[in-house]
C-alpha cells in the first residue's frame, strides 16, 4: 500500500507544472515549434472568467515566424489563452519576477472584440499564425 501511495504522489508531483498557479511576471519555457527552443512566454495578466475560469494573457519572445516578405516576427506582445492550453504548453518555470511590459493596446482590443481565449496549445497557435503569414 505504501508503494502505491508513493507512486501516486510521485506521479502527481511530476504533473504539477502542468496545473500551475500562474501570476503576472512569471517566465516559462514551453513546448515550442522546431527552431524556436529558446522562445519563452511571460505571464502578463490572469483574468477570472465565469465561462473559462481563468484566462492567461501572455507575451511570447524568441519566435522565428517568417512573413511572406521574408521579415521575421520575433515576439508577440499579447495573446489570451485558456488556462488549460497554458497547462498543456508550459514545461518549466524559469523566473517569477520579470518586468511585465505594457500590453494594454492588445488587451484592450481583445476586450473590445469580446473574443474568446485561445484553447489550443501555444505551439499550434504559433504554427497556424506562421502558415497564414507565409501566404
Amino acid at each position: 500500500m505504501k508503494k502505491v501511495v508513493a507512486t501516486f504522489i510521485a506521479m502527481f508531483a511530476s504533473l504539477s507544472c502542468f496545473a500551475a498557479d500562474y501570476t503576472a511576471g512569471q517566465v516559462w519555457s514551453y513546448k515550442t515549434r522546431p527552431g524556436e527552443e529558446a522562445s519563452v512566454l511571460t505571464i502578463l495578466k490572469v483574468d477570472s472568467d465565469k465561462a473559462w475560469r481563468q484566462i492567461i494573457h501572455i507575451r511570447l519572445d524568441g519566435l522565428r515566424v517568417r512573413k511572406v516578405d521574408g521579415s521575421i516576427i520575433e515576439y508577440i506582445a499579447h495573446m489570451p489563452f485558456a488556462k488549460t492550453a497554458i497547462d498543456k504548453s508550459v514545461t518549466k518555470l524559469l523566473r517569477t519576477e520579470a518586468e511585465v511590459p505594457d500590453f494594454s493596446r492588445g488587451y484592450d482590443a481583445w476586450k473590445q472584440a469580446k473574443a474568446a481565449p485561445m484553447k489550443e496549445p501555444i505551439n499550434e497557435v504559433v504554427e497556424g499564425l506562421a502558415q497564414q503569414l507565409a501566404k
